[in-house]
């Protein structure tokens, strides 16, 4: 299975375990479901809004997205969560998504393979 996210090598592991070190699981915890809550009212503000002309909401939402992805890494660090695990659950879910889409007993999403 091909890694969604790229590598950014050992240096962002030990900056996270350096973060995770300081701060501890229970607060890094905390802020991931903080900047949960920020990914959830960007998302409001450009259903609120709508996106055209509105480049700001669409950066604000971006960045909402990019805080909420470092706190999963570390958690996901922390836990030792292969990332081939989550890209397996990510591709039954697009599977289950394809199905009530379109309805296909197939399942599975086009430019897809069950063995990716």
């Amino acid at each position: 299975m091909q890694n969604s996210r790229p590598d950014y090598g050992e240096t962002t592991g030990l900056l996270y375990d350096l973060a995770m070190q300081k701060y501890g699981i229970a607060a890094q915890t905390v802020v991931l479901c903080e900047e949960c809550s920020e990914v959830i009212k960007a998302a409001s503000k450009l259903l609120r809004y709508g996106k055209q002309g509105r480049q700001d909401l669409v950066e604000a939402f971006a960045e909402e997205i990019a805080d909420a992805e470092i706190m999963m890494e570390q958690l996901e660090r922390y836990y030792g969560i292969e990332r081939d695990t989550i890209e397996q659950y990510k591709f039954a879910k697009r599977c289950r998504l394809k199905t009530s889409i379109d309805g296909d007993s197939n399942g599975v999403p086009d430019g897809e393979t069950k063995e990716d």
